[in-house]
């Protein structure tokens, strides 16, 4: 794993993967703007590497979370300090991998396609979860 990067935009904090070149992130830089940010979309590419994993995301004005079809597995808790996140979209195609306690402290909706490993941890964990539809924002 490569040491701590701030994306050029200074919105995410990263890592990259020295075998596959791919981007772990690792949380949203708060600081980065002033005012809030409700929406927080992840790009499918931080600084030419395509982000496929998620290690943890946390800000506190976030209301709705956009994960980009290039993740592949959430490792960490999403959301665990964001009192006011309401959805999480992840359409999933590529989710092969979600940490048994990645939704322990939200209460919101999660909107993803029907019968990915999202969705089923969703089920198993009564979770609010909806099939996925394109975020309106």
């Amino acid at each position: 794993m490569s040491a701590y990067r701030t994306s050029k935009d200074k919105l995410l904090n990263y890592r990259i993967e020295t075998k596959t070149g791919n981007a772990l992130i690792i949380n949203i830089n708060d600081g980065a703007k002033k005012g809030s940010r409700k929406v927080i979309e992840i790009p499918a590419y931080v600084d030419g590497h395509k982000v496929t994993l998620i290690d943890a995301i946390d800000s506190n004005a976030m209301e709705t979370l956009i994960l980009p079809d290039t993740v592949e597995q959430i490792r960490e808790q999403v959301g665990r300090f964001s009192t006011h996140l309401k959805y999480v979209y992840c359409k999933g195609t590529h989710l092969t991998y979600v940490r048994d306690d990645v939704f322990d402290n939200f209460n919101g909706t999660v909107y993803t396609t029907k019968g990915n490993v999202l969705y089923q941890y969703c089920i198993k964990n009564k979770k609010k979860v909806k099939d996925y539809q394109v975020p309106k924002v």
